[in-house]
């Protein structure tokens, strides 16, 4: 796997091997839609212009994986295609730090999160509340919205994401963001109507662009229901839709034909025709 093995032990001043990684496909149709102010940024210190396709590390199937043309389209393309691996690193600078330490912005479940991304456990005069806080450590809020929506693309298993057939399994997947993107991708591709994810995908705040939300796994919505209560208390300080008691869609996937989802009369999981219509509540990573 060269294109892996080059990006894992890439490193700079500052960073080490393994910190490093190839870019999911989601990850680098971001790159792709700003390349020319990377580009421009590229040129000004020496660095190596972005043209021609380059790899995901999203697997189609055995043979093939996901590749991007920047500033073009996504496509599958053989393994042993030849291509460009741009390594990409999650960071947190000195500066962003403080910037947060400074904004108070520590967020702890049940906080209302607000359009400049800061959290209160109160409402705050003057801020646009755009979600709550369900899992603080990870920075993930739950939309103030909701809508029913089926899953879509009853017969078709989509590339990227990995079937699992076993509920408690299932719980254990926190990929919705990967997921929700391998989803949009299969989309893309084929044309096929998957309103769940297009929903949660396309969804947009003060603050928030589309493509930022996603379809929640089945990992995140269980944390989602397991806080309900002291989410519902924040979500009727400012007026959102509360988590009622019904079926809600995650975003991963048991086969071709069924999809996980959460009922939240109970807690109860089960695989369910991706042709049914339950609610959807897009997260945020923030």
């Amino acid at each position: 796997y060269p294109s892996m093995e080059k990006v894992l032990l890439y490193s700079t001043t500052g960073t080490s091997q393994g910190q490093w990684y190839l870019p999911a496909a989601g990850e680098l149709k971001a790159i792709s839609d700003n390349k020319d102010a990377l580009n421009a940024t590229l040129s000004k210190i020496g660095g190596t212009t972005m043209s021609g396709n380059y790899w995901t590390s999203s697997e189609q199937d055995s043979n093939n994986v996901w590749q991007i043309s920047v500033g073009g389209s996504i496509t599958n393309a053989l393994k042993t295609n030849r291509g460009t691996a741009k390594p990409i690193i999650n960071f947190a600078s000195k500066d962003k730090i403080n910037v947060d330490l400074n904004k108070s912005t520590a967020c702890k479940i049940g906080d209302i999160l607000y359009s400049d991304k800061t959290c209160s456990a109160s409402v705050v005069s003057g801020k646009t509340p755009i979600g709550v806080v369900f899992d603080g450590t990870n920075r993930l809020a739950i939309a103030l919205e909701r809508s029913p929506m089926e899953w879509g693309g009853y017969g078709y298993d989509i590339p990227g994401i990995t079937n699992i057939t076993n509920s408690s399994k299932a719980k254990q997947d926190f990929n919705g963001k990967a997921n929700t993107a391998a989803i949009k991708a299969y989309v893309n591709s084929t044309g096929y109507s998957y309103p769940a994810a297009k929903y949660a995908y396309e969804y947009k705040t003060t603050g928030t662009n589309a493509g930022e939300w996603y379809l929640p796994a089945l990992g995140e919505l269980n944390t989602v229901y397991s806080n309900k209560d002291v989410l519902n208390i924040a979500l009727g300080k400012i007026g959102g839709t509360k988590l009622e008691a019904g079926n809600y869609w995650s975003s991963s996937e048991n086969s071709s034909s069924y999809a996980w989802r959460l009922g939240f009369y109970n807690g109860s999981v089960e695989d369910y025709y991706k042709g049914n219509e339950y609610y959807v509540r897009p997260v945020l990573a923030f």
